[in-house]
């Protein structure tokens, strides 16, 4: 379902396509359970010439908890709960997470 699955914690490297796919997982449930798609900050992601940024796994964390809510299940947690732009590295440990959370809901 997911490229590079599973993902090696400390030694993947996390793509734009690894964004990409939770946004359009994430959007496919949040249709499933009655919410819209979420408005994404930079909709379209270039592989390789855009860097994965704080904002787009903060993003996929947010909309994925709306879809828990709407489940009435409680959010998920995660290892990195506050993220911060440019001083955060973004990890596989952070879409692994994603994955699992939104593998677990599906």
């Amino acid at each position: 379902m997911f490229t590079d699955d599973p993902l090696t914690v400390r030694s993947t490297v996390v793509k734009a396509i690894h964004v990409t796919e939770l946004r359009q997982t994430i959007d496919a449930l949040r249709t499933r359970f009655g919410l819209g798609t979420f408005a994404w900050t930079d909709v379209t992601l270039s592989p390789g010439v855009m860097p994965v940024k704080a904002i787009h796994v903060t993003e996929l964390g947010a909309a994925l908890n709306d879809v828990y809510g709407a489940a009435g299940s409680p959010a998920p947690t995660y290892t990195h709960a506050v993220l911060t732009e440019r001083a955060t590295v973004i990890a596989a440990v952070d879409i692994a997470e994603l994955r699992a959370a939104t593998l677990a809901i599906w």
